[in-house]
């Protein structure tokens, strides 16, 4: 125990995820400033300091159970007992078990034993909330590490890796708390990402401008609150009347933005309110190909004379149990140690799920040029198709598409940045066609950062521009020797887009000025 730090559980000793019950075990130090003034010359630890280790230990429990999804905060303590003193040196013998969850509450009822006899006991409530953000959350994962949290506990989605969010600076890009907390994951990641963007491209804070600038936002169809869930699985079997316990829980528990919109008119939504967007707007579901199409349709309609500056991309949480289950079972994960996408096909292959958000501001070159924006790259063209996957399409989509762009090739110092999911066959006919093509030098972003469907292409893109306007490729991570160096100077880089199991996509970026 460090009493002056509130660090009052020194080992978690089990977890029974089905009793849903804890035991850990703590140690009261013989020393503490604590018992300078509680008490003077007769040394005892304090009540509320007990009633803290039952906390302590019951929100351990919840965080097992929630497997690191939702934060426990102490709403309330009932029939809490203080039964017999503590004192410095004695070793504490921590219980919880929990009561009921529901309606984002949960209840337990704690204990502490000194040497199997009872000292206290109390039942807990708590106010069970998404961490606040992933500093906190890693912070948690640390001290749970120090206490011999159960592994198993912590890996939330094991077997299957996901690449987790980096720490952001949200009060950068999402100034207002307030916006901060009616935000989901999914709305935060995309709503700051798009601030980053805007930023780039000087672009942030100018009214007229954002007023006249179109956006294409592109997510999911809906995420599942996976704590509603499970109340009413455990809570149907007990239910007398089934069908109306459904129809009430759902009613009384899920958050209403579930029913009346789609995450990626949220996302645009939010994206208008801080960062004051408000031009043409318009959103698409689907997997990789949509966010192909967002990349392509604000393209197209520059090159039309039908806008003159677009915001698109998009973004997706991978860290949500709804998104994992829903890949996992189409079989669509990969399970294990991470591997790059080119090592996983003799292992019969798989996505690594990764957070990702994603915007690009796509301009007309001579409206940049008149407000004195400097561009990264030039996005020369934008291709998409969907074929029916049967054997060989991909690669025969691929080539066709590749053909197609010959007139705007460069004759050398062309790389490929590859959206490459691992998923079988259709990693390994992407595969193909790019080993038709031995002097492309490829690097494939899933290695990296993982695959975040919807904002992938985008992304990809997007580090596409930045590689071109520093004039160099990013490192491999491919261990498999598929992906090299490159020798030649970087001139255009062509980013694949190849859904997981449907929907194709090129776009062909060079850099500014480049004579194609």
């Amino acid at each position: 125990m460090r009493l002056e730090y509130f660090q009052l559980i020194d080992r978690i000793i089990e977890i029974d995820i089905e009793g849903r019950k804890l035991r850990a075990e703590a140690t009261v130090p013989t020393a503490s400033t604590i018992f300078e003034g509680h008490f003077p010359g007769y040394p005892l630890m304090p009540g509320v300091l007990l009633m803290e280790a039952m906390a302590q230990a019951s929100g351990w429990l919840i965080i097992g159970l929630t497997k690191f999804t939702r934060m426990p905060f102490l709403a309330a303590f009932k029939e809490a007992k203080l039964r017999s003193f503590v004192t410095p040196g004695q070793t504490l013998a921590l219980g919880a078990t929990l009561l009921h969850e529901g309606s984002g509450y949960s209840v337990t009822k704690a204990e502490i034993r000194v040497g199997g006899k009872l000292v206290c006991n109390a039942e807990i409530t708590f106010r069970l909330v998404e961490f606040p953000s992933p500093e906190f959350r890693t912070s948690m994962e640390q001290v749970a590490q120090s206490i011999a949290f159960p592994r198993e506990a912590t890996e939330l989605y094991a077997p299957y890796p996901i690449h987790r969010l980096a720490a952001l600076e949200l009060d950068r890009q999402i100034p207002k708390k307030g916006d901060q907390r009616q935000m989901e994951p999914l709305q935060r990641i995309g709503t700051y990402a798009a601030g980053l963007a805007l930023e780039s491209a000087s672009a942030k804070g100018n009214a007229d401008l954002l007023a006249r600038m179109d956006m294409i936002a592109v997510a999911g169809t809906a995420e599942r609150d996976e704590a509603v869930d499970a109340a009413i699985l455990s809570g149907l079997p007990k239910a007398e009347q089934p069908e109306a316990f459904i129809n009430e829980r759902l009613m009384r528990d899920l958050r209403p933005t579930l029913f009346l919109a789609q995450l990626a008119n949220l996302l645009a939504g939010n994206i208008s309110i801080v960062h004051g967007v408000t031009g043409s707007s318009r959103t698409f579901m689907g997997e990789e190909a949509a966010s192909v199409d967002a990349v392509r349709i604000a393209h197209a309609r520059i090159g039309a004379g039908q806008s003159e500056i677009a915001l698109a991309g998009g973004a997706y949480n991978a860290e949500h149990l709804g998104v994992i289950l829903h890949s996992a079972m189409g079989n669509a994960l990969w399970k294990g140690e991470p591997k790059g996408v080119w090592q996983r096909a003799a292992l019969g292959g798989g996505l690594v799920p990764g957070s990702i958000g994603a915007f690009l501001v796509l301009e007309e070159s001579r409206h940049a040029a008149a407000r004195g924006a400097k561009p990264l790259a030039r996005l020369c063209a934008v291709r998409s198709e969907r074929t029916r996957r049967e054997p060989g399409a991909v690669t025969a989509e691929l080539e066709r598409a590749w053909t197609a762009l010959a007139p705007l090739r460069a004759l050398d110092g062309v790389a490929v940045i590859s959206g490459a999911t691992g998923c079988e066959p259709t990693t390994a006919e992407e595969r193909s066609f790019l080993a038709g093509h031995p002097d492309l030098a490829v690097r494939a972003t899933g290695a990296h950062l993982g695959h975040g469907l919807e904002p992938q292409f985008a992304m990809n893109v997007a580090l596409a521009a930045i590689a071109l306007s520093e004039g160099r490729l990013f490192p491999s991570f491919d261990s498999s020797g598929f992906e090299r160096a490159m020798d030649a100077p970087l001139r255009q880089i062509l980013v694949t887009g190849v859904g997981h199991w449907r929907g194709e996509g090129l776009a062909l970026v060079e850099t500014v000025g480049n004579a194609s």
